[in-house]
């Protein structure tokens, strides 16, 4: 996270808020994985963006959100 991860977790747990979390995968530095369990830690994230290189690696991060995200 650029600036202080601790701000946002704060943020997010105190603040009224829709949040989209943005570029979760840091640019290749980070496995999907890992990067999704941590969102899925996080209230109030509505919406995930994220940018992948091929069909496999968008279906396999498409999976991971759905399953730690946005459970029915």
């Amino acid at each position: 996270m650029a600036g202080n991860k601790e701000i946002y977790e704060k943020t997010l747990a105190e603040r009224k808020c829709r949040c989209i979390a943005m570029q979760v995968l840091a640019a290749g530095s980070l496995r999907p994985k890992e990067a999704i369990e941590y969102i899925g830690t996080l209230p109030k994230i509505e919406s995930v963006l994220f940018g992948a290189s091929s069909k496999y690696h968008i279906q396999e991060t498409k999976e991971l959100i759905e399953n730690n995200l946005f459970k029915s």
